[in-house]
């Protein structure tokens, strides 16, 4: 991330009906970050407003462009028609996506309309809490339907997203995992993936990462869902895996060593399921594979934490022994 100065911010932020002195840091901006967050007042409707600038260096400029441009269309997509998320808005030049050629880079910014909340707290983890969760990507599902983009290259062949692709996405944590047995995991993940059907009602534009974390509860106890940065072309039954996460790492296990409470896992779904059927019925084909997409999502933790697992031997062996002996979990027996 580029060191933004006060002209190219000054710039930015007049696109959104802003000045300088009005915006305050909030956050990112970091060697980790994807971008950077300042807060400002509209003056013409005088809500607080979200500003996010990101920083698109030279390599694969033009593809890096045209991915966060897809996915904030798709965002924008999903808030105009009802979803509860803090999603890009139209600026006073009707223009959703701003940029900035500077020294070679090119800053792209959006607008928000700031959603006051927090993480949902464990003890705020209740039965009703994960129906609402369930129903929050039961919603999507049903919107995302109604987008004019919804096959991303899927197994058929048909090419309708060029850019955003879950072949992409395997391709580069396969190719970033060092470790072989791993790697032949993600091979089998892969072909097991080609056999399933894409369907409009199971596939198309989705999160790719709702996990908990990316959920908030505001003032109201709505839930809104967070963090579109990795959407992406892929199974439902993906977005259903992830939500799972941090069961799979705490209470529940089933993450990187054997489950250790297969009881809270099996009623976390349950629950989860049944607001989602109240928004989007998913046929038992895909369902009935949630530990393929579990397995998926063992081995893209595996690949993110590597480096921190070559000084974890016992963790590391743990984890690989979960992902090799992956099966059916029986989740809704």
């Amino acid at each position: 991330m580029i060191q933004i100065t006060e002209a190219w911010l000054a710039a930015m932020a007049d696109r959104f009906g802003a000045k300088l002195d009005a915006l305050t840091y909030i956050g990112g901006g970091r060697e980790d970050s994807d971008g950077v967050l300042y807060g400002y007042r509209d003056p013409g409707t005088s809500r607080d407003m979200v500003l996010k600038i990101l920083a698109i260096p030279h390599e694969n400029q033009a593809r890096a462009f045209k991915e966060i441009d897809e996915r904030t269309r798709f965002v924008n997509f999903l808030g105009e028609h009802g979803m509860d998320i803090a999603y890009p808005v139209a600026n006073r030049n009707k223009r959703i996506l701003e940029t900035l050629e500077v020294d070679g880079y090119i800053l792209a910014a959006y607008a928000m309309h700031r959603i006051e909340g927090d993480t949902p707290k464990p003890e705020e983890r209740t039965k009703d809490f994960y129906i609402k969760y369930g129903q929050t990507v039961g919603k999507l599902h049903r919107l995302t339907q109604g987008y004019h983009k919804w096959k991303g290259n899927a197994p058929d062949g048909d090419r309708d997203g060029d850019v955003l692709n879950w072949h992409d996405e395997w391709s580069f944590f396969y190719n970033w995992c060092k470790d072989e047995e791993v790697k032949q995991g993600w091979r089998h993940v892969r072909s097991e993936l080609e056999r399933l059907p894409v369907t409009r009602e199971g596939f198309g534009f989705v999160h790719n990462d709702p996990h908990i974390e990316n959920i908030m509860l505001d003032r109201s106890g709505s839930i809104i869902l967070i963090d579109f940065d990795v959407a992406n072309f892929h199974w439902f039954a993906n977005d259903i895996a992830i939500a799972s996460q941090f069961l799979l790492f705490s209470p529940a296990g089933g993450m990187s060593g054997p489950f250790r409470d297969f009881g809270v896992f099996k009623a976390f779904y349950q629950h989860f399921m049944e607001g989602y059927e109240r928004e989007h019925h998913l046929d038992s084909v895909f369902l009935e594979r949630l530990d393929l997409f579990i397995n998926y999502r063992r081995m893209l933790m595996f690949t993110l934490s590597q480096q921190w697992l070559e000084h974890e031997p016992e963790q590391r062996a743990s984890w690989k022994k979960m992902i090799a002996e992956s099966g059916p979990l029986g989740i809704f027996d």
